[in-house]
């Protein structure tokens, strides 16, 4: 979240899904606005996961996914899709390379 904190667009899809799934009203939608512009992300988990808002990490994380770009993917995260992809890769050639190989014979 705090790479997104910087980028308006982003913020602005933070707070449009907060917006969208909670039960609360208006004052809680402005205080959800307030703390994440302040940087205040653990209060914004605390309003995610409030029995006022009824919405829940899974639920919101997944209604974020859809407003989600490369862009917002952590570098941890895309380096270890780009390692799996490369032993994937790995085994795919040493796998053609056997079936080859037993052709052969």
């Amino acid at each position: 979240m705090d790479a997104c904190h910087e980028d308006q667009e982003s913020t602005d899809a933070i707070i449009r899904v907060f917006n969208e799934l909670t039960s609360g009203g208006e004052q809680q939608k402005q205080n959800f606005a307030k703390n994440l512009k302040e940087g205040d992300f653990w209060a914004c988990l605390r309003q995610i996961e409030s029995s006022h808002s009824r919405i829940g990490k899974g639920r919101f994380a997944q209604r974020l996914a859809q407003y989600c770009s490369l862009d917002h993917m952590p570098l941890h995260i895309e380096e270890a899709i780009e390692y799996i992809y490369r032993k994937v890769e790995e085994n795919d050639s040493d796998g053609d390379d056997l079936r080859e190989e037993a052709q052969a014979n």
